[in-house]
């Protein structure tokens, strides 16, 4: 009996001690939507209520719907001109006010360092250039807040050079001879002078072969030369060299002309005298000697040019060489050419006499020569006759001359 009232005991008080950790296990169990931590109970929110408490962030504005204020500058390249050159207007978005928008201009492209008279040729700090160069730009806006563009390159190139020469015609001296000033465009740089012994210009001129007092320098002696000028590159302006132009020293071509190579006379003009024409030889500058170097007999020819047919030629043509020089002179050189000298004599035919057969009478194509008095003459020098006019017989006739009393 004892037995059955312990285990009985010991039944109950299992029993009590199973319900105690039951009731201990509920309490420290977290309640739907309670904090494990806290201990205190939150109610249970459903995930898309939850977004909708969170607050919105703004995104950023879209550029196709709003345009942010900014300023862009484009580069530009132009070419010297001596004066100053300024950039393109920029373009302005987003409400920029265009003309509120200034421009500096710097050196370099850190853009700390502005332009100045010295490094640019401007009148004042930051202004556009002049000078050729390379230059940074900003544009800017000081409107609403500091407004700056993206720097823009300014690049201004060198003008490119021209430089010439005149040909020159000198006379020999004994001195040097130089060309003469070169004209020059674009650079201002120093600008020297080449001379040359042959056309191709290879060959620089030397004391021995012209008398200059150095390779390339202005020569003394007589000849052609040929002469280059350089320009050298400056700020602003390339380098540039001239074409080859022609110096000549006393060597210029002469030219020798004559009024007269043929002469025409008939039988009866010949037969009593001798008749004489000039061949009219002249030349630019230098002094004229003529000399037969072969032919007819017949025909003979003074220093002067004066040309001689001897008296009583037969009818014929007769022919002779003449060589005509003209002298050298300290600009010209001396020139030679050599002519042939015609003379046609004619036979006199009935015609050609009158009725009492003197042979007075001409052919109307016959060369007579007209005195200052109106006479006619046969003969150019006839009584002493220093100065007349050659034409034809018929023509003299036409104009009421008289005939010369020794001549018909």
């Amino acid at each position: 009996m004892k037995n059955k009232v312990l285990a009985l005991l010991l039944a109950a008080m299992m029993s009590v001690s199973l319900l105690g950790s039951t009731t201990l296990a509920a309490e420290l169990l977290p309640a739907p939507g309670a904090s494990a931590n806290s201990g205190e109970v939150t109610p249970a929110v459903p995930p898309e209520e939850e977004e909708k408490d969170e607050e919105e962030e703004e995104p950023y504005p879209d550029p196709e719907e709003e345009e942010l204020p900014a300023i862009y500058l484009a580069d530009k390249t132009a070419v010297y001109t001596g004066s100053e050159i300024t950039m393109e207007e920029a373009e302005a978005v987003g409400g920029v006010d265009v003309d509120e928008i200034y421009y500096t201009y710097y050196v370099n492209a850190q853009c700390t360092e502005m332009t100045t008279p010295k490094n640019a040729g401007v009148r004042y700090e930051g202004d556009a250039p002049v000078y050729a160069g390379t230059y940074y730009v900003l544009a800017e806006n000081e409107e609403d807040g500091l407004i700056s563009s993206n720097v823009a390159v300014l690049t201004i190139t060198k003008v490119k050079s021209t430089i010439a020469l005149k040909n020159k015609d000198a006379a020999y001296t004994g001195k040097a001879v130089s060309i003469g000033a070169a004209s020059v465009t674009g650079s201002k740089g120093k600008v020297t002078y080449t001379y040359y012994t042959d056309s191709a210009c290879t060959q620089k001129t030397t004391k021995s072969n012209s008398g200059a007092s150095a390779n390339g320098k202005a020569p003394k002696k007589k000849g052609t030369y040929y002469v280059k000028a350089k320009v050298a590159a400056d700020r602003n302006g390339s380098g540039a060299t001239s074409k080859p132009a022609v110096l000549t020293i006393g060597s210029k071509a002469q030219t020798i002309t004559l009024s007269t190579t043929a002469k025409s006379y008939t039988e009866n003009q010949v037969k009593e005298a001798k008749k004489s024409f000039s061949i009219g030889a002249k030349a630019t500058a230098g002094k004229i000697t003529c000399k037969k170097t072969s032919g007819s007999s017949k025909l003979t020819v003074s220093s002067s040019g004066k040309v001689t047919v001897a008296k009583g030629t037969a009818a014929g043509t007769y022919q002779m060489k003449v060589k005509i020089t003209a002298a050298a002179t300290k600009l010209y050189r001396q020139a030679t050419t050599t002519k042939t000298i015609t003379v046609t004599v004619t036979s006199s035919t009935p015609a050609d006499t009158d009725a009492s057969g003197s042979g007075s009478v001409l052919s109307d194509d016959a060369t007579v020569y007209v005195s200052d008095s109106g006479k006619i003459h046969q003969r150019s020098d006839c009584s002493g006759m220093k100065y007349s006019t050659a034409m034809t017989y018929a023509e003299a006739k036409s104009r009421n001359y008289e005939e010369c009393k020794n001549c018909f």
